[in-house]
């Protein structure tokens, strides 16, 4: 039984997780001010990003975000435009570099609105949530991923 003023269904999306990596150690390096000014441009780059590929951003949470896409490919550009611009602001700051641990999967989500703001829960969701988790594994503590992400023919393909 759901309560008064919750209208939920279900939808195929595709959802992308991110996690700021290290940035526990960046608030303890650089202190909480400056920490959180080169958070927030990190942030200024997720959410362009999501928006210039149709996506929606569902929530933060402290420096991680959940967003929902209409496509896995959409949400795939968005995360390769995220990982260059990403690049391109390390390269022009002099400050340590930020890294990102992403997440993304397809498939139905249960969609809840509630509150006026929607979101979504799941298998779906599970899988690109434990997805990011395990970024973090597959880059071995480095900053170059462990699996090479391949555009052809407007498909994705991930090998080692």
């Amino acid at each position: 039984t759901l309560s008064a003023g919750i209208a939920l269904h279900v939808e195929r999306l595709t959802l992308l997780f991110t996690d700021l990596k290290g940035s526990t150690a960046l608030y303890d390096a650089l202190g909480d001010v400056q920490a959180f000014t080169l958070v927030s441009e990190h942030f200024k780059i997720l959410l362009s990003a999501v928006k210039e590929r149709g996506g929606a951003v569902v929530k933060t949470i402290g420096d991680a975000v959940m967003a929902s896409f209409p496509t896995a490919e959409a949400a795939m550009e968005a995360a390769l435009q995220m990982n260059a611009q990403l690049t391109a602001f390390n390269r022009s700051s002099k400050l340590p570099p930020l890294s990102l641990k992403l997440g993304v999967h397809t498939g139905p989500c249960i969609v809840v609105n509630s509150n006026e703001r929607l979101d979504y829960f799941g298998q779906t969701v599970n899988v690109a949530a434990r997805v990011q988790g395990l970024a973090e594994i597959m880059t071995g503590g480095h900053q170059k991923a462990g699996l090479r992400l391949t555009r052809m023919l407007g498909r994705f393909l991930f090998d080692q």
